[in-house]
């Protein structure tokens, strides 16, 4: 299918995958300076902004700018766990991005705006971990290019000392040797012993998720089980956070993670059959 890439301000990363294609559209999205003056009175509380929200408007006015039928994302189904469960409230860092969220704004603009563009996620069927796994077998040429840390999102780098890091390491690990990881890393985090605060809050389900953009409990430690076979099968020594991770014992409740597709989507159904891997071609 013929499609064109969107970009909002993209980074460095955005830009570098841009040039690989030749139909891209680079948007530029400026504050109102009255944001900027109500921060300086310091009289407003900065909270999260929903940014795949705002997206998805801007999206929709580029879709009938180019007279699209589609809008595509890549929000997996990971997206929709929430962080913590707070006086029976369930709070989702990734609200935006989850299947709740889609389903409201799909039924918004049918109402409101057009019947004839839709909205959906590519990657909803799958686990984070999935999509792992298909990135280290089809897109090896963007190993030194992708980027997923917003801390080090301006400068392009993996800070390696945030949530996004630790995670997107640890979701590789079981498809990638040591010296590809180190090469896209620029060290091994699963030895890093300063991180281990943010590893079982990753771990451990009776912890707070971080605050960001990260998967489910359960692919997290499917994927260190899967890691930490890896290593003894090689004889090699675990890394200070998986020697300290199987002291805790965890249980691993799917074994089945690689091969899940969770049939709450909106994809077309040319589009999850080739999701699904019954499209052979």
């Amino acid at each position: 299918m013929e499609n064109i890439l969107v970009a909002i301000n993209p980074i460095k990363a955005s830009k570098d995958i841009l040039e690989t294609r030749k139909d891209s559209i680079i948007i530029d999205r400026i504050l109102d300076a009255k944001i900027i003056a109500l921060n300086q009175t310091k009289k407003f509380f900065n909270g999260h902004i929903p940014f795949s929200s705002i997206v998805a408007f801007i999206m929709k006015f580029v879709a009938i700018h180019t007279k699209s039928r589609y809008i595509v994302l890549s929000n997996e189904s990971s997206a929709n766990e929430e962080n913590v469960i707070f006086n029976n409230l369930a709070i989702n860092h990734q609200y935006s991005k989850s299947l709740e969220f889609e389903n409201d704004f799909r039924w918004y603009v049918s109402n409101f705006i057009t019947k004839d563009i839709e909205y959906f996620s590519l990657l909803r069927p799958l686990h984070e971990i999935q999509i792992a796994m298909l990135f280290t077998k089809i897109a090896q040429d963007y190993y030194t290019i992708f980027r997923s840390c917003n801390v080090g999102s301006k400068q392009s780098i993996w800070c390696n000392s945030c949530p996004k890091c630790l995670f997107v390491y640890i979701m590789f690990a079981p498809f990638l040797d040591e010296a590809e990881l180190i090469n896209i890393f620029g060290e091994n985090l699963l030895d890093k012993q300063e991180l281990y605060n943010i590893f079982i809050e990753l771990v451990d389900k009776t912890q707070t998720k971080p605050l960001e953009c990260v998967g489910s409990y359960d692919e997290v430690n499917f994927a260190l089980m899967l890691t930490t076979k890896k290593y003894r099968d090689s004889n090699t020594t675990l890394p200070y956070l998986l020697q300290r991770y199987n002291e805790l014992n965890i249980e691993i409740k799917n074994h089945n993670l690689l091969n899940d597709f969770n049939d709450n989507h909106n994809l077309p159904i040319q589009l999850a059959t080739i999701i699904s891997g019954s499209d052979t071609d």
